[in-house]
């Protein structure tokens, strides 16, 4: 708990990122994902897949429980 991630973002416009949420339990709260840009609240679902503009400010919110650990991995491509 309290390691929410800070908004940035994962490049320009033409770029996209693709963001899967991982975690070991299957009961928790909190894990959120927000996109700044798009003023949407995303909730953590395992295995869900986010695809976001490169340019859009965005982060990562942390479980609320003790020792649950949230995984994120990202991809990003570029059409240059």
């Amino acid at each position: 708990p309290n390691m929410d991630g800070s908004f940035h973002d994962d490049g320009a416009d033409d770029h996209k990122s693709f963001i899967l949420m991982l975690s070991e339990g299957t009961n928790f709260s909190g894990g959120e994902f927000i996109n700044k840009t798009a003023n949407e609240v995303i909730p953590f679902k395992k295995g869900r897949l986010i695809e976001i503009t490169g340019s859009d400010i965005h982060k990562g919110n942390s479980f609320k429980e003790k020792n649950s650990v949230r995984i994120t991995i990202s991809w990003r491509t570029s059409n240059t």
